[in-house]
């Protein structure tokens, strides 16, 4: 049996399809693109807090937000006696897909932020910290809120696992007793 011209080519493209697919993709978002990986287990971000010498107070658990990224959140504590002020660090990181859309994300949270009473200024790339006016009781202490941006390149603010990704990163922090 031989196959017509157009048939040979639609299973020439699905095998080439196919091939990409096994040997990996590259997503491009705005010209800014970003290798996918597989992302980490709860357990593999716990285990990397852990190794770094915070104290593990809730265990980091993956979900998947309304944008379709990966997000862990855990809460961890300091484990060192050198801290003047010891801080529990309520951490939420999400995986983005782009440079522009952790931009995006880091200033929606940012505004979000702000409306709390947090005092943010333009945030960028790296880490950006902030601290509430309106915590007149000292609950929490110096740097509140840290908004981090992570890129492939450099990596992510306060995360000891390297995503190798586009991360967005929340660090609320708060004074223990």
């Amino acid at each position: 049996m031989q196959l017509k011209p157009i048939t040979a080519i639609v299973v020439l493209l699905l095998l080439i399809v196919a091939a990409l697919s096994v040997a990996g993709c590259t997503v491009t978002t705005n010209n800014q693109s970003s290798t996918q990986t597989q992302s980490p287990s709860g357990k593999t971000l716990t285990d990397s807090y852990a190794s770094a010498g915070y104290d593990i107070v809730k265990p980091f658990t993956k979900s998947t937000n309304q944008y379709g990224n990966d997000v862990y959140t855990g809460v961890v504590k300091d484990n060192n006696s050198s801290h003047i002020t010891p801080l529990e660090h309520n951490f939420t990181i999400e995986v983005t897909k782009s440079k522009n859309e952790t931009l995006e994300r880091g200033a929606q949270l940012r505004d979000l932020y702000v409306k709390q009473g947090y005092d943010f200024s333009n945030i960028s790339g790296g880490c950006n910290y902030a601290s509430n006016s309106n915590d007149p009781q000292g609950t929490h202490v110096g740097f509140q809120v840290m908004i981090g941006l992570g890129d492939p390149s450099s990596g992510a603010c306060l995360v000891p696992y390297d995503f190798n990704q586009f991360t967005v990163v929340v660090d609320l922090q708060t004074r223990l007793a």
